[in-house]
């Protein structure tokens, strides 16, 4: 574990960042895993940030709709739907060909409201892979490179499912960690609860160059 500006730097899977492996660089006394095309490594800050503005204790959800997700440049996007198992999320992951106009977000909201658009892979674009997320996610990140998304918590049951997945652009799903595997007892205790959920999550982006998720939680 590495401390650094009051923050403290947890990652995943740890075997690939702290063990003095082949292949691994100092950086600012943290170990970090030399870039590979197509690898990428989760790193959870936690910081004393304040907590996050979430429910009141009796929380409620409306029902998981369909969204779309894009990363910044507008070219790479996600397509998010309900899965037959109710808890889980089917993705279609895709390009949009070079020299097109940006693919645009459309929230998880939209579609209940009228003349809501229809949530799918735009017309023209490339599907690249598709597959079904174990937990349906509250938040997701695009890579801007085409390397694929972070799936960040479990809608509806924040803490009670997969807290993190990588999905490559190839559609396999890798790096699932519980909420378990990255804090301690203690420390979930620590988070604010309410009837659905316990809230740590605050924020996340990829750090492209680097290769990284970082992923913000509540101190």
């Amino acid at each position: 574990m590495a401390r650094s500006a009051g923050v403290i730097a947890k990652a995943f899977p740890r075997s690939s960042r702290w063990n003095a492996a082949p292949g691994m660089s100092s950086n600012g006394g943290m170990r970090q895993p030399t870039p590979r095309p197509g690898r990428f490594a989760a790193l959870l800050l936690t910081a004393s940030i304040g907590l996050v503005a979430v429910p009141a204790t009796a929380d409620s959800w409306m029902p998981y709709g369909p969204r779309r997700e894009v990363d910044p440049t507008g070219r790479w996007s996600v397509v998010l739907k309900e899965g037959k198992q109710g808890v889980a999320a089917d993705f279609t992951f895709a390009e949009a060909p070079s020299g097109t106009s940006p693919v645009t977000a459309i929230p998880s909201g939209a579609p209940f409201q009228a003349n809501a658009p229809e949530v799918t892979v735009r017309q023209g674009d490339a599907i690249l892979a598709t597959g079904t997320l174990e937990s349906a996610p509250l938040e997701v990140r695009v890579s801007s490179r085409g390397l694929g998304f972070a799936a960040m918590e479990e809608y509806g049951g924040v803490g009670g499912g997969v807290s993190f997945a990588w999905v490559g652009r190839d559609g396999s799903v890798r790096h699932q960690k519980r909420m378990r595997d990255l804090f301690s007892a203690e420390e979930i205790k620590s988070f604010r609860h309410t009837v659905s959920s316990v809230w740590w999550f605050r924020g996340a982006w990829i750090d492209e160059d680097a290769r990284e998720t970082i992923v913000v939680g509540n101190g």
